[in-house]
């Protein structure tokens, strides 16, 4: 097991817009860190390369992100972060829960985003859709 660290990730709907889906920014109301809950694996590739994957274990979206996506990756709290790995002893499983309200903060981002081509520091700023910046 191991934790996986963001300052912000980000998540797509999963609702059909004729404008294509929305990308969102997601990162901790507090700032700190988003620690996920990960399994590290290394596996060969076919070509006999050795890699190391971090898949994320998802559970139930919170209320927050249930607008956005039915779930979400597992956010483990910074006391838990020994807990996770196997560090220190601990219930495992009470962590496989969504992040309280009150945790994270979530925000639409340019549909950039939403191409594994585009990379850079601009692409979690805010975004407001065309219809939404006449308003602002």
């Amino acid at each position: 097991m191991s934790d996986i660290f963001a300052s912000v990730c980000h998540t797509i709907t999963t609702d059909e817009d004729p404008e294509g889906k929305t990308p969102f920014a997601v990162a901790r109301v507090d700032g700190d860190p988003v620690a996920f809950a990960g399994i590290r694996e290394e596996w060969p590739s076919p070509e006999g390369e050795a890699l190391t994957t971090f898949p994320t274990i998802t559970t139930d979206a919170n209320r927050q992100l249930s607008g956005i996506r039915p779930r979400m990756p597992v956010v483990i709290e910074r006391a838990d972060w020994p807990i996770w790995p196997g560090e220190a002893e601990g219930a495992v499983a009470a962590l496989l829960r969504p992040a309280p309200q009150d945790v994270l903060r979530l925000w639409p981002v340019d549909k950039r985003v939403g191409n594994v081509r585009n990379d850079g520091p601009a692409l979690p700023e805010p975004h407001a859709p065309p219809e939404t910046r006449a308003l602002l």
